[in-house]
């Protein structure tokens, strides 16, 4: 089966690159010291601690291959084009309906939080976006109801 690839920024490429890293270098080398710890306590059938490792030892296991499956399908995209929202691109909003302005940056699906006003290019507002033009309005449909928005600036 053919692998999708995935749209991403390279900070958002970067960002996933040092996190396996740490993965490696830090959490791998802790949780194998853990097991160590646990196996000389003996008796493996009824050592929690043994199953506590283990099951962090799969956790951390899965959580590369899922980061090492990011990196291998990743397409990182360079330089957007000022004058259209894509990956990367800041983008300032203004909701029609009570004329509220909001920025967003538009990211790759593995980049988003909420925290910092990160949207997905796969999310309704990000499909709706992308490929805009500064000063088109857009319809977005999202499971509250569709609305309409303004781009009044792209960085």
């Amino acid at each position: 089966m053919k692998q999708e690839k995935i749209k991403m920024t390279q900070d958002g490429y970067e960002n996933i690159k040092k996190e396996l890293l740490k993965l490696y270098q830090e959490t791998r080398p802790q949780i194998i010291e853990q097991l160590k710890i646990a196996y000389e306590f003996g008796d493996l059938r009824e050592n929690s601690e043994f199953d506590s490792a283990r099951d962090a030892q799969n956790l951390c296991d899965l959580k590369i291959k899922r980061l090492e499956n990011l990196l291998k399908n990743a397409i990182i995209i360079k330089e957007n084009e000022k004058n259209q929202v894509n990956i990367g691109s800041i983008v300032t909003i203004r909701y029609l309906e009570d004329q509220e302005e909001e920025t967003y940056q538009l990211v790759g699906v593995t980049e988003t939080s909420a925290s910092i006003n990160k949207i997905s290019n796969v999310s309704p507002m990000g499909m709706a976006l992308c490929g805009a033009k500064k000063g088109d309005i857009v319809s977005i449909t999202s499971p509250n109801g569709e609305y309409k928005v303004e781009i009044t600036k792209i960085e």
